[in-house]
């Protein structure tokens, strides 16, 4: 999974469990910035410090902002161009009037403010001087098409404006408002965490904040969010056991069985009572012959070496079944209220007898399309996906007759069912090819041991 770093144009990076040394509820005198560039954001003002809470979010820690005079201050930021990118994990705590997240410069020309809209707790990313942009309406004193995240409890928030002066802001990865304002961006300023440098604090817990002097790709944004996402939101990072990586080995020759168990118990006179046990079927691999040359074979010991053995999940592609066509198997089978508005991903499986719905836990990053009543909806704007959960978000809930259609690909969430790779065993089925040099798998080899992999839940 790529990190912030791995994108270029990054200039600032406040990681709250980065920070270290400090207990809860003490004052948090400085920020130290993961760029690299040496922006830590700091405060010498003992009154006016934020203060390091732990355990605030997923197991980790936050810095906490009280919305008074609370504020910390990076040394002056250059940007090129006029351009940039936002990224902040964070929790409103109290609306106050017109709360800063985050601010480059202040009122000034070329200054951005990603800030609370009046006392609507709205949110909104605007310009220095008339306060136009995302998520206001006119002067920027009027709430725009955002909801008030008081209450809302900790979201990724995302802002972004373009060269060509395009000003967007998104909400747990779903755009919100998009407006188009003539802008040219300082080449340098101070950026503000909490408040803004002269005033107008925000009730806030800051987990992280990530900030890039362009207007990334939906890829790259993706890439970020995917990162955040993993970090704060997902139950593997507050250990669950699951990593989200993708097995290297091609499972084109792999053995895949699907077990359905059932209790059954004979009752005399050849009838039986059927039990089954348990509501879905579990897919078992045994991936030995994706292993064809030594290479393999180091490349097996590695993966299997992180994941701890058996310990840690991870993601395989069932080349027998890994697709989702839009359809009767695309089609969700929930009850619509008009208020829900996040469903797990399905497949249906059906006959004229029976119909089973296997929910959808890895879909393949980029691949989903849902539609709306038969209308294509876009992603990041009618729908987003947690593509570490398999959650569909729509941006309006569907009512009560509406149906709900997706494709795509997925993964099948596995762990190794075998504490240790026997290597020699793997090797005696090896030669030396004259050709290339290299150890590879013998002709015909039916030898090999089990690489045994088993379906999981605990994602």
């Amino acid at each position: 999974m790529a990190v912030p770093t791995d994108i270029a144009g990054l200039k600032l990076w406040l990681k709250a469990d980065a920070i270290a040394g400090l207990s809860d509820g003490v004052a948090l005198p400085g920020w130290s910035d993961a760029s690299g560039l040496g922006n830590t954001a700091s405060q010498g003002t003992a009154s006016k410090r934020p203060v390091y809470k732990t355990n605030r979010l997923n197991g980790k820690p936050s810095v906490l902002f009280d919305g008074v005079d609370d504020v910390l201050t990076t040394p002056s930021v250059a940007f090129s161009g006029d351009a940039v990118t936002i990224f902040m994990v964070a929790r409103v705590n109290v609306k106050t009037s017109f709360g800063h997240f985050l601010s480059y410069g202040t009122n000034a020309a070329g200054s951005w403010n990603f800030r609370q809209v009046g006392t609507t707790g709205r949110f909104s990313l605007i310009n220095g001087v008339g306060g136009l942009g995302a998520g206001v309406d006119g002067s920027g004193n009027a709430a725009g098409a955002t909801t008030n995240l008081e209450g809302a409890g900790f979201v990724l928030l995302e802002g972004q404006v373009t060269a060509g002066d395009v000003w967007t802001i998104w909400q747990s990865g779903l755009q919100q408002d998009q407006k188009t304002v003539a802008f040219t961006l300082a080449a340098s300023n101070a950026i503000s965490i909490g408040s803004r440098s002269d005033g107008f604090p925000a009730s806030v817990d800051v987990c992280e904040v990530i900030v890039y002097s362009a207007a990334l790709s939906a890829a790259d944004r993706q890439s970020v969010e995917d990162y955040l996402n993993a970090k704060w939101f997902s139950s593997a990072a507050a250990g669950s056991g699951f990593h989200n990586e993708v097995y290297p080995l091609s499972l084109d020759r792999c053995l895949s069985t699907w077990e359905w168990i059932t209790n059954v118990i004979e009752l005399g006179g050849g009838e039986e009572q059927r039990i089954p046990v348990g509501q879905d079927g579990r897919r078992k691999f045994n991936a030995s012959h994706g292993v064809r040359s030594l290479v393999d074979l180091q490349k097996l010991l590695v993966f299997h070496a992180l994941r701890h053995g058996e310990t840690y999940g991870f993601k395989v592609r069932d080349l027998v079944d890994y697709t989702v066509t839009k359809g009767p198997e695309g089609t969700l089978q929930y009850v619509y209220n008009g208020t829900q508005k996040s469903f797990q991903l399905q497949k249906i499986y059906s006959d004229t007898s029976a119909a089973w719905f296997r929910e959808i836990y890895k879909p393949e990053q980029g691949s989903v399309k849902v539609w709306k009543n038969s209308v294509l909806l876009a992603e990041g704007v009618d729908y987003v996906v947690n593509y570490l959960t398999g959650v569909l978000t729509l941006a309006v809930a569907p009512a009560a007759g509406n149906i709900i259609e997706w494709e795509g690909r997925f993964y099948v969430p596995v762990r190794f069912a075998i504490s240790e790779i026997p290597a020699a065993e793997f090797i005696a089925c090896m030669e030396e090819d004259p050709v290339s040099n290299q150890w590879v798998v013998k002709g015909g080899a039916a030898d090999l041991p089990d690489v045994l992999m088993i379906e999981i839940k605990d994602i």
